[in-house]
């Protein structure tokens, strides 16, 4: 096999074009080989030894949902308001 400095230099030279197609390709590859381990006697999905950035990562979108849904109701309400003064 290839230094691994060697294809990193080489990676690196390449233009945008030829990155983005070896990077479909790396993707393409990478679904493969889960796809056989996924059939073979590995576990399909590992387990997750730390489910907290996922956890952490649901109250930030709950969150930002909430945030959305407040400004919507104070915005209904404002507009509310305004057409019971008219």
């Amino acid at each position: 096999m290839v230094d691994k400095q060697m294809l990193f230099s080489i990676v690196d030279e390449l233009p945008p074009d030829d990155l983005e197609q070896l990077y479909q390709h790396i993707k393409q590859r990478r679904q493969v080989v889960l796809l056989r381990t996924a059939t073979g006697t590995y576990q399909a999905v590992p387990g997750v030894p730390n489910p907290e950035p996922a956890e952490t990562i649901r109250e930030e979108v709950n969150a930002i949902i909430d945030d959305a849904i407040s400004l919507v109701r104070r915005k209904r309400e404002t507009q509310e308001l305004a057409k019971q003064k008219s």
